[in-house]
């Protein structure tokens, strides 16, 4: 999508978008991709229906997760 960033991992299906990060930094900076993709495009992110799911090893998530 943009050739100054290398470190994006995004699937884009018919209607949906799947973000896939290693770390809570990472989301923001494809959350923030994401923004600057939507702002350009004139798309919008129906925030009623969007879920974060996140996969651990074990435990509880800690207050940054």
């Amino acid at each position: 999508m943009h050739p100054d960033i290398t470190e994006i991992f995004i699937l884009m299906f018919a209607e949906d978008v799947a973000l896939i990060p290693d770390t809570v930094i990472g989301l923001q900076r494809q959350l923030n991709t994401l923004v600057e993709f939507c702002t350009e495009y004139e798309l919008d992110v129906n925030v009623n229906t969007t879920k974060v799911v996140v996969f651990k090893r074990g435990g509880r998530l800690s207050q940054k997760e």
